[in-house]
């Protein structure tokens, strides 16, 4: 750029020329000029100048760039730096004459200051087969341009390779098992010497004497809807690819393998538009080719998931999806479009309703779609054949207002014949969530309508602290018109699920955990004066509870004709709890408490609590079978292997009372079940009173204790290694037959087997009315005190299970009966399937 000479008298200069001088002196202007080129590092010169001389002392310059001042740049000169690219730059001056006039000067603008240019360093890369006898190609890529000559050299684990200069190297056995890279040298277009070296490559493969099979590593890509453009992967092979490569796109039906596929007329390119044909279908592609080594490869790849009707990216296209779907019509749900927009994602969506029969709502797979916030997703009551899959939820908090608002769940389920599954469940937001009015109730489902199934999720994080009450589920059941008669809600399923690590997060001044009696996992029946006298039909079964640390109940049921059937609970709080209800039935269920309290350091403060329970109920006409019962340690007057429970028992609820009054057979059976190393074994709740008298005077129970085997063991001996049930007492009735409470005079109790430190606390043991009890020796009953360690056990299974044998042989549970569920047995995507015989 050529220099500049700038001589200006700015209008500063005319205002201020002559000020101050002596009266009939002629002032004599002076004058600026900038000289310099205007280029990043050059320095641009200010002279000044004046016929009256200068007054150095007053000499003062501002330099600017882009009007806006320079700090610090005060002096006669001014070198350009980075700062200044791209500005144009002046220069002010004030100063006074020797004939005492205050003078100033501004110069014009120069250009636009050049920047210098910015070297961006090359990078060479190699590309090819690294098998002998093919041939690596390096490619350079400049930002700042390259037209000129390269220079290349190839190195075999370091070490110059003589001759090979060119941008290509053909591999020979003597670079077998090294890492070749590629070198170059070279001016760029801007000027500057580069010296560039590749990344090694791997090492160098022998000449396959078998062929290495090629792969298709990547996915299919593109949009799994119709319209859409799907494109093959490029096939991977170690012998190299270098011919032509063939596709034939196929089609096959959700579930069935690829073996199944059928090709697709005409679909042989590399790209493929969807079609109509294609929905709810499978697609996939074959690729085959010769590769380099002359070996005949055909490969086949799958999309992802199947083919959807719509295929939403967020609120926007989700809601559009719902509102337009017909039935049959399936929607995919995969990642937001466009992260930054969070007006269209899937947190604190506005409600969703689900209206069309026969949907089918899905998070595609290997997408990260997850829901979260504010969440209302509600099924109409006339809807049938919906299906959930795989969804993915977590901070979830029920809306104030509309169909998931007072005491529904963020899915609120309804019509019939609908499916949640394979979904997860990963936490709400308990401590934030907003005041519902009556009812503080935040559940992650709640479930109305019949024939509905809940099944292979995962449900976990949910909270359970004081004044966070909720389940996991909660389930309606409706009353008919005649005690004990199906409601509108009726025979909806809960299997093959993961309940897990329900955890307390609030401490108390005792510094222990804090939870909510109204927390649960599964809630059948939703209140128990308004469904208590109702029949559900619901079943709960092959469930796994793991570290579920709810107060009271974790499967609670509130009305009648309900199973709770082979689920395994472990290491968690809470019974399976028949508070109301008549005929319900409990049985195969594996309970394993982990025989110590539960401890954890929250804020900074440790807490700790244990609340682990068994089986308590109501007794209105129960089933109590074949289950098997474990290491609980509690002592608490509302938790035992077998708590018989009266505080529903009172004139004042009226659904219990309506049973009572409607002539059932209240007769309930306890069987074959297996208690085993706990504090309480079976409890009698005597505490309970309305109106001064006590809820047992008003029901004489009717139990029919059959089989059932208490063994504790001593602390030596205890295959749990654990103190659970040593030196324990196995019946507590407490102050039951004090208050007048008895049992019916058609209770009984056969071949019941007792091993303990003490049997009971009280003698008559479970006095009938007609003062008769349970005795040793009489009906096939062994029970003596000083017995622990008594029973005949089998050897401990992996999970420490354990059968009666010898003289306890056909006493408790059978193994044949029990199904211990590991975790990986059930939750998002299991395929376990209880055996049919096990029901």
């Amino acid at each position: 750029m050529k220099k500049i000479s700038i001589l200006t008298l700015s209008a500063l200069s005319l205002g201020l020329a002559g000020c101050g001088g002596d009266d009939g002196a002629t002032n004599q202007p002076g004058a600026l000029s900038l000289s310099g080129t205007a280029k990043e590092g050059e320095t641009l010169t200010a002279s000044v100048s004046d016929p009256d001389g200068i007054d150095q002392n007053t000499v003062v310059f501002t330099w600017f760039a882009d009007g806006t001042p320079i700090a610090d740049a005060t002096d006669a000169s001014y070198t350009l730096t980075v700062n200044e690219a791209g500005t144009r730059i002046r220069v002010a001056v004030t100063y006074v004459d020797l004939g005492n006039t205050r003078e100033g000067f501004t110069t014009e603008e120069t250009e636009v200051v050049e920047a210098l240019p910015v070297n961006f360093e090359g990078v060479i890369t190699v590309s090819g087969s690294t098998t002998v006898g093919q041939t690596l190609t390096a490619d350079i890529t400049d930002d700042n341009g390259l037209s000129g000559t390269v220079t290349y050299s190839w190195a075999s684990d370091g070490a110059v390779i003589e001759g090979a200069v060119s941008n290509s190297l053909e591999l020979v056995e003597a670079y077998e098992g090294t890492a070749i890279t590629a070198m170059a040298s070279y001016v760029d277009d801007s000027g500057f010497d580069e010296s560039i070296t590749s990344e090694p490559t791997e090492a160098i493969a022998p000449v396959p004497s078998d062929n290495e099979t090629g792969s298709l590593d990547d996915p299919i890509t593109g949009e799994l809807t119709v319209g859409a453009t799907l494109t093959a992967p490029t096939p991977v092979d170690a012998n190299g690819v270098s011919g032509e490569i063939s596709y034939q796109w196929q089609s096959r039906n959700v579930g069935e393998d690829l073996s199944a596929a059928v090709n697709i007329d005409g679909a042989t390119e590399a790209t493929l538009v969807v079609t109509d044909a294609d929905l709810g279908k499978v697609l996939s592609v074959n690729v085959s080719y010769i590769d380099d080594a002359n070996y005949e490869e055909n490969l086949s790849k799958s999309a992802d998931d199947q083919i959807f009707t719509f295929y939403v990216q967020g609120e926007v296209s989700l809601t559009a999806a719902l509102a337009n779907a017909q039935e049959g019509d399936s929607i995919g749900i995969a990642d937001v479009l466009n992260t930054s927009d969070t007006a269209d994602d899937y947190e604190d969506m506005a409600e969703l309703s689900i209206a069309q029969n026969n949907l089918l709502i899905k998070r595609v797979a290997e997408t990260n779609a997850v829901i979260s916030g504010t969440t209302c997703i509600a099924f109409s009551s006339s809807v049938s054949g919906v299906v959930l899959d795989g969804l993915v939820f977590e901070e979830l908090v029920i809306p104030v207002a509309g169909s998931c608002g007072e005491g529904r769940g963020s899915i609120d389920l309804n019509g019939s014949g609908n499916t949640i599954k394979n979904s997860s469940f990963l936490s709400d937001s308990g401590a934030t969530r907003p005041n519902l009015g009556s009812s503080d109730e935040s559940h992650y489902i709640t479930v109305s309508g019949t024939d509905n199934i809940i099944e292979r999720n995962l449900f976990t994080g949910k909270s359970v602290n004081e004044a966070e009450e909720g389940s996991a589920i909660s389930m309606f059941l409706g009353v008919g018109d005649t005690p004990n008669s199906l409601g509108d809600h009726q025979r909806n399923i809960v299997q093959y699920n993961l309940f897990k690590d329900f955890l307390p997060t609030t401490i108390d001044g005792d510094g222990e955990f804090d939870t909510d009696s109204g927390s649960h996992a599964v809630q059948v029946g939703r209140s128990g004066s308004g469904d208590g006298a109702g029949r559900g039909e619901h079943v709960v079964q092959y469930n796994r509870f793991d570290r579920v640390l709810v107060d009271r109940g974790l499967i609670i049921v509130q009305g009648g004709g309900n199973s709770i059937h082979a689920n395994t609970i472990v290491n968690s709080w809470g019974n399976v709890e028949l508070r109301n209800g008549y005929g319900n039935t409990v049985s195969q269920n594996i309970i394993i408490s982990s025989g110590e309290p539960y401890t954890a350091t929250v804020g900074g403060v440790e807490g700790t609590n244990n609340k682990d329970g068994g089986i308590a109920f109501t007794p209105l006409g129960h089933a109590i079978t074949d289950n098997f019962v474990a290491n609980i340690i509690t002592n608490s007057s509302d938790r035992a292997a077998l708590h018989i429970d009266s505080d529903y028992i009172d004139s004042g609820n009226s659904s219990t009372q309506t049973l009572i009054d409607a002539g059932l057979d209240l007769n309930t059976v306890i069987a074959r079940n297996t208690i085993l190393n706990t504090t309480n074994a079976i409890q009698f709740e005597d505490d309970s009173s309305r109106d001064g008298a006590e809820n047992c005077t008003n029901l004489d129970y009717t139990l029919d204790f059959d089989s059932n085997l208490i063994a504790n063991q001593s602390a030596d001996n205890n295959i749990f290694g654990t103190a659970s049930g040593a030196g324990a007492t196995a019946i507590k009735q407490d102050e039951y037959p004090a208050h007048g409470c008895a049992l019916d005079n058609d209770s009984d109790y056969d071949n019941n087997h007792i091993y303990a430190q003490t049997v009971a606390d009280l003698t008559p043991i479970m006095p009938k009315r007609d003062n008769t009890s349970l005795v040793d020796g009489v009906d096939g009953n062994i029970l003596a005190d000083n017995s622990e360690d008594g029973a005949s056990l089998s050897e401990p299974t992996a999970n420490k299970l354990v059968e009666g044998t010898g003289s306890d042989a056909g006493i408790g549970a059978a193994l044949d009966d029990l199904i211990f569920i590991e975790e990986n047995m059930v939750g998002p995507y299991s395929t376990w399937e209880a055996p049919a015989q096990s029901n």
